[in-house]
């Protein structure tokens, strides 16, 4: 052994000598082997729990705000705006009750009043 002192120089020697031998013989023993299993693969890699997990969070975040715009839309929907048109009322100015401003000219008068600008 490397780590022991040897009081005689010869037994020192002869231990040396059969540790080689050993070795040589251990050597020329050895058997080849080619190893073609591929390397293993962890769980994390082959499920991909994360990509599964983020997926769902997304789905689960786009399906709340979904119900929450569902909701008001319903909201929006039974409880009709004042501003809606069919409730809109139209109220009338005291500055166009005067009847000259009703007074509409017909699309045949414009028509005719156009050419006599026009001298055609």
């Amino acid at each position: 052994m490397w780590n022991l002192y040897y009081s005689n120089r010869k037994c020192n020697m002869q231990e040396k000598i059969r540790d080689h031998n050993m070795h040589l013989d251990r050597v020329l023993r050895v058997k080849s082997k080619l190893d073609n299993i591929g390397p293993s693969k962890p769980s994390f890699l082959i499920y991909k729990a994360k990509k599964e997990q983020t997926e769902e969070e997304t789905a689960d975040k786009i399906d709340y705000e979904n119900n929450v715009l569902l909701k008001k839309i319903l909201r929006i929907g039974n409880n009709p705006s004042p501003y809606n048109p069919v409730n809109l009322q139209v109220k009338r100015c005291p500055a166009f009750d005067n009847k000259l401003y009703y007074h509409q000219k017909s699309r045949f008068e414009i028509d005719n009043e156009n050419l006599v600008c026009l001298k055609i």
